[in-house]
């Protein structure tokens, strides 16, 4: 008793201390700590749910590459993808006008002082997006995030070709399965949805056809022109003789990527059906079993039956690069005819070379070379395993490899204007692909 009351008596003497004095600044510091590492992690919590919370895994299409001994064929005619890529980047892209947009084509400058190095100005939307699948395959976040964002905020997509639509709708597919947010979800939903109807098909676009005054044999496009080396247009290569033109809604078959609306359809943005209808699309524009090429573009009458378009750039006459890009989509589908792949090869390996039309009534290919079908051959020839048409395509591609040790394109693939050089994008980005 006598201790507690000796305890009392001293607290009551003891010197009054104030609420802040009994504070702990040890605990304080660590209070404080402890409230800002939860405040960043809650912030952070917040920015991972709005911005991947919404997003989903998806399963991506199985892409044939080309291994180590295909590589070599393609080394052995001046063709290496890092050299490729190398000089690609820093003739078109580091060194191009834009910096992270690449232009359609760049001329390099000529001997004379009046023959400056000249790019296009013209950024096709395809172009960018073999630049994205580049960028999505080299695990380059940062290149592909940036020229993602430029595309769809300076590129009205809509107003594309549209085969175009398609490829980049393939490469952004690939790029959300790498890096996709929940934004990014949405944007391959509405890109599906603007391209495809509720059916999985494909929505028609204006189409322009050469035709015959008498009979109406074959049919164009108004898009896009017909890519050589002059990217001559339809308009200057229709007309002649009886031709002429009319106009339709309709789709290319060549826009037709099986391998994508596979996938599309697989990861529930198109409904179920999708691929079966677009492929017995693709198989039916067959021209016969003589004449294994594809029709150029199909649209649907008000009966909702298909008619297919025959021809492209003159009447009674079968494009065949257009032809040759819808095998490389069945090729890629692993749906390509036996006798179209040996009519192709038969061409390739016979000729030497690619024509732009087979001619109905005469039974031959003539016309300008099809400098853009080599490097559909090239993809036909690796999803059938054939070497020697893969070698062929290389080799028509490695006589254009520019090889001067002093020129600035050094090791890139180019074409002819008038006696000057000239780099397209699509041709190099699409060979650095093949080869990666």
């Amino acid at each position: 008793m006598r201790r507690r009351t000796q305890r009392f008596i001293e607290a009551q003497s003891a010197p009054h201390r104030n609420f802040l004095s009994r504070i702990n600044p040890k605990m304080v510091i660590i209070a404080a700590i402890v409230l800002v590492v939860a405040l960043v992690l809650g912030g952070a919590y917040i920015w991972y749910v709005r911005t991947y919370g919404g997003a989903r895994k998806i399963s991506i299409y199985n892409e044939t590459r080309a291994d180590y001994e295909w590589k070599v064929l393609a080394s052995d005619q001046g063709i290496t993808c890092d050299y490729l890529l190398s000089r690609t980047e820093n003739l078109m892209i580091d060194g191009g006008e834009d910096g992270t947009l690449i232009p359609s084509w760049l001329m390099i400058e000529g001997r004379l002082v009046t023959q400056p190095q000249e790019e296009s100005g013209i950024y096709d939307l395809g172009d960018q997006a073999l630049l994205l699948k580049i960028y999505v395959r080299q695990s380059d976040r940062k290149s592909a995030k940036s020229l993602k964002k430029r595309v769809m905020n300076e590129i009205d997509i809509s107003a594309q070709p549209l085969d175009d639509q398609m490829l980049w709708l393939e490469a952004f597919l690939e790029y959300y399965s790498a890096y996709g947010t929940t934004s990014d979800l949405h944007k391959v939903e509405d890109l599906t949805e603007a391209i495809f109807d509720e059916n999985g098909e494909i929505r028609p676009v204006d189409l322009t056809y050469a035709e015959y005054h008498q009979n109406n044999l074959g049919l164009g496009e108004a898009n896009e022109a017909p890519y050589n080396d002059e990217h001559a247009s339809l308009e200057g290569r229709a007309g002649e003789g009886n031709e002429s033109y009319a106009s339709m809604r309709g789709v290319e078959l060549s826009a037709i990527r099986l391998r994508l609306i596979r996938t599309l359809e697989d990861n529930d943005f198109l409904p179920e059906g999708s691929y079966e209808r677009n492929l017995e699309i693709v198989r039916g524009g067959l021209i016969s079993e003589d004449i294994p090429l594809y029709a150029y573009a199909y649209n649907r009458n008000a009966d909702g039956n298909i008619e297919y378009i025959f021809s492209y750039r003159h009447a009674a006459a079968i494009s065949v690069s257009e032809a040759i890009s819808s095998m490389r989509n069945l090729a890629e589908a692993g749906q390509l005819p036996d006798n179209s792949f040996a009519f192709i090869k038969n061409l390739m390996i016979n000729d030497g070379r690619i024509l732009s039309d087979y001619y109905l009534v005469s039974g031959k290919v003539e016309g300008d070379e099809s400098v853009d079908s080599y490097l559909d051959i090239m993809s036909i020839a690796l999803e059938k395993g054939d070497r020697d048409l893969y070698s062929a395509a290389c080799a028509v591609e490695g006589a254009r490899v520019a090889t001067y040790d002093g020129s600035p394109a050094l090791s890139m693939i180019f074409r002819t204007r008038n006696d000057r050089y000239v780099f397209y994008a699509c041709e190099n980005l699409g060979m650095i692909l093949a080869l990666m």
